[in-house]
C-alpha cells in the first residue's frame, strides 16, 4: 500500500507544473548563437551531407555561413562533396527565409573490375576519378527556433558549372530538405 501511494505523489508531483515567475515578465532573450547541425537532402550536398550552420552574430537572423561533407560508396563507385556557403536569414520567431551563395568541391570515382587480359596476362583493375568545383545558389524557408531545438529546411538550390569540354552548365531545380538541431 505505502508503495502505490508513493506512486501515486511522484506521478501527482511529476505532472504540476510549477512557476517561480510569471513567463510574460520576463524578457525573452535568444540564449543561442544561431547555430545549428543538420542532415541534408539534396542541394549543396547534391546527394546527402552533414552541415555545421551558423550566424555570424550572436541573433537568430542575419548573415551567416555553412560547411558540409557528403559522401557516398556503391558498388565501386564513390561520391564525396564538400559544400561551403555563405547564407542570409530574412524573418522573425524562428521562421525564416533563407538564400545563400556558395560553392561545392565534388569528387567522383569508379573502380573498373573488368580484368582485361594483356599479352602478360591479366592486368590490375583501374579506377577513373574526376574532381570538379560548382558554384551554387539556395532560395528556401528555414524553421529555426530562436533559442534551440528541432530545426528544418526546405527549398530549390540550382547548381552551375563547366563540363569537361568546357561548357557552361545551369542546374535550376535541384531540391533539398534538411533536418537537424539548433543550438
Amino acid at each position: 500500500m505505502k508503495r502505490v501511494v508513493l506512486l501515486f505523489l511522484l506521478i501527482a508531483f511529476g505532472l504540476t507544473n510549477v512557476n517561480a515567475q510569471n513567463e510574460t515578465s520576463l524578457p525573452q532573450t535568444p540564449s543561442g548563437g544561431g547555430s545549428a547541425i543538420f542532415f541534408e537532402l539534396g542541394g549543396h550536398s547534391l546527394i546527402f551531407g552533414f552541415n555545421y550552420d551558423t550566424r555570424f552574430n550572436k541573433k537568430p537572423d542575419g548573415i551567416g555561413g555553412r560547411v558540409g561533407i557528403g559522401y557516398m560508396a556503391v558498388s565501386g563507385a564513390r561520391f564525396f562533396s564538400l559544400p561551403v556557403a555563405l547564407n542570409y536569414l530574412m524573418g522573425k520567431d524562428g521562421k525564416y527565409f533563407e538564400m545563400g551563395a556558395g560553392a561545392t568541391l565534388i569528387s567522383m570515382g569508379e573502380k573498373n573490375d573488368n580484368y582485361p587480359y594483356t599479352e602478360m596476362g591479366y592486368s590490375a583493375p583501374t579506377t577513373t576519378n574526376r574532381t570538379k568545383l560548382l558554384g551554387n545558389i539556395s532560395f528556401g524557408f528555414r524553421r529555426q527556433p530562436v533559442n534551440s531545438g528541432f530545426m528544418f529546411r526546405a527549398g530549390v538550390a540550382p547548381v552551375f558549372g563547366l563540363e569537361d569540354d568546357k561548357s557552361f552548365f545551369f542546374f535550376p531545380f535541384l531540391p533539398y530538405i534538411s533536418f537537424g538541431y539548433a543550438f
